[in-house]
């Protein structure tokens, strides 16, 4: 699968679109976990365990997916940055989930 997606990224096209959508993706999230803090509110005892929670639940995901991510990749993947930064991007996308679910939440 990853050697599939490091020949798909051999064209300039796609790698453009790729880092594109991965870029965008990383906006996204990093926007919804503005807009959740601040409906969350300022720390005290009850929003200091909603952030506890979703920084739990991020680092999780982001050590499960770095974990898959350096067994699946060979050392002879040409985009290895790429790959990283959008498995990345998912980790930190989780935790935008997470943190608007809590925010919005009624």
């Amino acid at each position: 699968m990853i050697e599939v997606l490091d020949i798909w990224l051999n064209n300039s096209t796609n790698l453009n679109i790729f880092v594109g959508v991965t870029t965008l993706a990383m906006i996204a999230s990093l926007h919804v976990m503005y807009l959740a803090s601040q409906k969350i509110g300022k720390r005290d005892e009850r929003t200091s365990q909603i952030y506890l929670k979703i920084s739990n639940t991020t680092l999780i995901v982001l050590l499960v997916l770095l974990s898959v991510f350096i067994s699946l990749v060979d050392a002879d993947v040409v985009h290895f940055r790429q790959i990283l930064i959008a498995t990345i991007t998912l980790a930190l996308g989780c935790g935008a989930l997470l943190m608007a679910r809590a925010a919005y939440r009624k």
